[in-house]
């Protein structure tokens, strides 16, 4: 990804490239450290732990891949583009913890797609309104399977993942004009969370669901892919 960083260092090392081993060192410390369990399938979803591991990876190669797409475009600009560096950062450094973590734990990570299906952005404003609904839709993704979890090791990285993400999702929030949390943060389903990334995966949506909040989705303008 070329594009400027802070020059200040510490150390010797960038503050972005600090603050990105800081997320990484935080996350990969409570999965790596993670005991194998057996595999045991889970009584409402059929899904073991590394089911749901991938499928976070699957949902994080995603999100690091759009923050590393759109930056390289400069829509954004001052605080907004600060913090699309830092948010990008942040989910690549979730990427490897999560696949170093189902490498280590016997599973295979699912890998990232050449090209992911993103809508053509025309301005800043429709950058913050989508990724605010990204982020929404990753927190409630991780809130839907913590109670499917079955060694608490990885439940407690990923309730450090969700937080990171709910706060993602807050930052966006208030620079789109929206309340910053709701009074509860919603959940979803693994079905709801593949409804709307299978088309991002696949083929374009018309728009996105609800959120959980009770608020109008955000819709995808139609016509050519901004990333071919």
């Amino acid at each position: 990804m070329n594009v400027k960083s802070n020059k200040s260092t510490l150390n010797g090392m960038s503050r972005r490239g600090f603050m990105r081993m800081s997320a990484a060192t935080l996350v990969a410390s409570a999965l790596l450290n993670t005991r194998p369990t057996t595999g045991v399938a889970f009584a409402q979803s059929g899904n073991t732990d590394l089911d749901i591991l991938n499928y976070a990876l699957t949902l994080e190669h995603l999100e690091s891949r759009a923050y590393q797409d759109v930056n390289n475009i400069n829509l954004l600009t001052g605080k907004a583009r600060d913090y699309f560096l830092r948010f990008g950062d942040q989910e690549a450094a979730h990427v490897v913890a999560l696949t170093g973590t189902i490498t280590k734990l016997g599973g295979t990570p699912v890998r990232a797609q050449e090209k992911y299906n993103w809508p053509t952005f025309q301005n800043a404003d429709d950058v913050l309104n989508y990724f605010q609904t990204i982020e929404e839709l990753g927190a409630a993704a991780y809130l839907g399977q913590a109670p499917n979890i079955q060694n608490k090791d990885l439940l407690t990285a990923a309730v450090s993942i969700h937080n990171v993400e709910g706060q993602h999702a807050a930052v966006l929030s208030d620079l789109v004009g929206k309340p910053p949390a709701p009074d509860f943060a919603p959940a979803k389903t693994m079905a709801q969370v593949l409804a709307v990334v299978t088309p991002l995966l696949n083929a374009m949506p018309a728009a996105m669901p609800q959120t959980g909040r009770g608020e109008s989705s955000y819709t995808i303008a139609s016509g050519p892919h901004l990333y071919k």
